[in-house]
């Protein structure tokens, strides 16, 4: 018996990140989608945390 196919739906990112010079904790970062170009640039990891679940949604 064979199992249903699922529909599998992928993003693929390059994801940077740093610290400013003289910054103890603040984390800047980018993340560029790879195929599409587009970038989104972020200054808390809760905004790229957003970012990415705004992008997932789209697919369905």
């Amino acid at each position: 018996m064979s199992q249903p196919k699922t529909e599998r739906f992928e993003r693929v990112f390059t994801l940077r990140l740093w610290r400013e010079s003289g910054a103890r904790t603040a984390i800047r970062g980018s993340l560029v989608e790879i195929g599409s170009g587009r970038r989104f640039f972020f200054t808390q990891l809760a905004d790229l945390r957003d970012f990415l679940a705004l992008r997932l949604d789209e697919s369905s």
